[in-house]
């Protein structure tokens, strides 16, 4: 499965592709640093989970999520961002996102993860138990 990870900050983006190799030690990462590279990365690759930025050069992460979601219908959308306006967080939700607050956190992503692929969740919980 892939993980497309979009933010303009290379350390966010690190961050997050480290968590996710934690969670999911078998799925691959691909990252983007704007809109522009985001959907070039959807378009090149079947995404199973996107983590999107919503402060980013160019587009918001919520416009690039939709554009996402058009492309792939399946897949798990969460918005991660610092920015906790409460119209954010509805826009976000509103389009059936999920909101994920920074500073990113395992303990912040893992609950996204496990609804969002349950059975991955369980293997993983049994390979380390």
């Amino acid at each position: 499965m892939l993980a497309l990870v979009v933010d303009d900050s290379r350390l966010a983006r690190r961050n997050a592709v480290n968590i996710l190799a934690r969670l999911r030690p078998d799925w691959t990462c691909a990252e983007a640093a704007n809109a522009a590279e985001a959907l070039d990365a959807a378009r090149s690759h079947a995404v199973a989970v996107a983590l999107i930025d919503y402060n980013m050069p160019g587009d918001d992460g919520i416009t690039v999520a939709q554009a996402i979601r058009c492309m792939h219908p399946q897949a798990a959308i969460a918005i991660v961002s610092a920015n906790i306006q409460d119209t954010v967080v509805a826009r976000a939700q509103g389009l059936g996102l999920t909101f994920v607050p920074k500073p990113l956190t395992e303990s912040a992503l893992g609950p996204f993860m496990a609804v969002a692929f349950p059975a991955a969740a369980q293997n993983s919980a049994q390979t380390t138990d």
